[in-house]
């Protein structure tokens, strides 16, 4: 619990001390919205601040409307300086960008507030999912989908809370964010009020395990759990490993595939081998295999 926390309070911190990335004047692309400031150097006249129409345009003295849409900062002051130079020799052209357009984001599953989101040029995946309250206890953090036009990237946000920025990948325009749940599936039979094939999440215990079956039955032995890992799953007739045998005072971390089997007080049957082969048919099923 206390590394959850620890882990938690690293992400928020992370999403609060990181500005989105910074925009730089040879790659970002214009478009409608963002807003320029030009100046023209001994000009006063010609210091504007303009914003980039729906149409794709802007109008400049001297110029008239042309086409910026697409085109980088460097590439609209070079054409720009091109077409005063004929008006103002000798002439020195900036042009900055003062306020990007945002763009235009979507969040689906396990994530506090989904829905759709508009957010400044340069955000990135861990900066948006904090804007929407971050991820649920449910959420599979080390496989998170981030689908563009370009194909889907996988995005491990346990790694970048755990301080690795390197895959914390900068949002576009129409990107859709897919955190789906994060469990694992184990098996419980035997002494157990209801015996069965059951969901629980990543770092769950056995004393979990065992509450999603009901606990024990009257006849348990809790001092007799023994925990098998299914083996050949993928064949007709799948088998079963003894791992180890354990207790509830020993509580240990469950694993996908885990069988758990609770002994009677008295002595073992051919039920309880039936009830293990069973499981392990349940198993194979559920993982589609």
């Amino acid at each position: 619990m206390r590394r959850k926390i620890a882990v938690l309070l690293l992400f928020s911190l992370l999403a609060l001390c990181f500005t989105p990335a910074v925009l730089t004047a040879s790659t970002y692309t214009l478009g409608p919205g963002d807003e320029l400031l030009i100046r023209v150097e001994n000009h006063p006249d010609l210091t504007l601040e303009l914003a980039v129409g729906p149409d794709g345009y802007i109008s400049y003295p001297m110029v008239g409307s042309f086409k910026v849409t697409g085109l980088t900062i460097t590439e609209v002051k070079e054409q720009l300086t091109g077409m005063l130079q004929p008006h103002i020799p000798n002439l020195w052209v900036t042009v900055v960008l003062l306020k990007a357009r945002p763009i235009n984001i979507q969040i689906l599953g396990e994530i506090k507030t989904p829905g759709k989101y508009s957010v400044q040029q340069g955000t990135t995946v861990m900066q948006v999912i904090a804007q929407a309250g971050g991820l649920t206890e449910k959420a599979d953090r080390e496989h998170i989908a981030l689908n563009r036009s370009t194909g889907v990237v996988g995005i491990n946000m346990k790694a970048i809370a755990e301080g690795d920025l390197s895959g914390d990948v900068v949002l576009q325009d129409g990107d859709t964010i897919i955190v789906n749940k994060g469990v694992i599936r184990v098996a419980v039979m035997g002494e157990v009020v209801k015996p069965g094939v059951y969901e629980i999440l990543p770092g769950s215990r056995l004393m979990d395990a065992l509450a999603q079956a009901g606990g024990p039955t009257v006849s348990a032995n809790v001092k007799k759990i023994s925990v098998y890992q299914g083996v050949d799953l993928d064949k007709p007739n799948p088998s079963g490993e003894k791992l180890f045998q354990t207790t509830f005072e020993q509580n240990p971390p469950m694993q996908e595939g885990y069988l758990i089997v609770v002994a009677r007080n008295h002595f073992w049957d051919i039920s309880i081998i039936v009830s293990i082969l069973t499981a392990l048919g349940l198993i194979k099923t559920l993982i589609g295999l």
